[in-house]
Parts: C-alpha cells; sequence; structure tokens
C-alpha cells in the first residue's frame, strides 16, 4: 500500500490510506498491528520534524541544527528500513496489519532512540536559542486578529 502522498510522511499516509479501506471494507486489525502503527506513525511525525527543522535552520543558515536533524532523522530511517527495506517510500502497512512485526533488535534500537531523543531535543534547542541568525526570524510573520479576520486566514496562516 505505498501510496506516495507524500514520501517525507509515507508511513503515516500509508497508514492513513489501510485504516480508510479498512473501515470502508470492516476489516478488523489485530491489536498487535494497531500498536505497531501507531509507533511508526509517531516515529515517522519525528522524522517529519527534524526534517522540517533541519531545512528551515539551513535555509537561515545554521548548519550545526541541520547535521543534528538529520544525524537523528537517519536512526528513524534505519529502522524504517529494518522494518519493511525502505526509508522514504516504504511498504510496511498491509490491509488488515502490517508486514511483518518487530524484531528485539530493532525494538532495542528504536528504545535507544526514545531514550536519548529527549537529551538530542535540548541540544537543538540551544543551538537554536543562542544562534546568530535567529534574529532573521524573530517579529517576522505576525498578523494581529483584526487583519487575520480581514484577510479570512485559516490553518496554518492563521
Amino acid at each position: 500500500m505505498n501510496n506516495h502522498l507524500d514520501h517525507i510522511s509515507a508511513m503515516a499516509n500509508n497508514v492513513g490510506y489501510c485504516e480508510a479501506v479498512e473501515k470502508l471494507l470492516a476489516i478488523e486489525v489485530p491489536e498487535r498491528a494497531q500498536f505497531l502503527r501507531v509507533m511508526v506513525c509517531e516515529m515517522s511525525r519525528i522524522s517529519d520534524h527534524l526534517f522540517l527543522l533541519a531545512t528551515y535552520a539551513h535555509d537561515i543558515g545554521d548548519m550545526s541544527v541541520f547535521l543534528y536533524c538529520f544525524r537523528e532523522r537517519e536512526t528513524l530511517l534505519e529502522i524504517f528500513t529494518e522494518l519493511c527495506g525502505g526509508r522514504l517510500t516504504n511498504n510496511y502497512t498491509r490491509l488488515g496489519g502490517v508486514g511483518q512485526d518487530i524484531t528485539h533488535a530493532t525494538m532495542m534500537k528504536l528504545e535507544l532512540f526514545v531514550d536519548e531523543f529527549p537529551t538530542i531535543v535540548e541540544e537543538l534547542e540551544a543551538l537554536i536559542d543562542t544562534n546568530r541568525w535567529l534574529k532573521r526570524t524573530i517579529g517576522l510573520g505576525q498578523v494581529s486578529a483584526e487583519k487575520a479576520v480581514d484577510l479570512c486566514l485559516t490553518g496554518t496562516s492563521l
């Protein structure tokens, strides 16, 4: 079920697609597979945020944050590869479940990532909060409530 809606978030997109079809066809998914789907969606979400922060940092001239983020993202992509053989356009979710269970070794890699990630987030925050490029973004994009209503802003813009 590789629908390629968004190759940065392919794992989560595949889960969403399968869940929609399963709902239409009244297919029950085993609890273990549901757990694994939530797990890979959260991994995908973290990977997506790292990608966003990395590319944003790069755009404002900060290579350190870019490299830190891609280093951590690489760990998640390696785990995706172990789960299903693909890094970005993967095929793990199946109608009715997932392609295979997670191995103990892969679960240990994920546990290590989860244990170490809060420290990485603190390091990233320290890099960002003290970055000389930060002045390029402070105060940009501010819209008053009145102006937002006048412009009919919704969603992310709001």
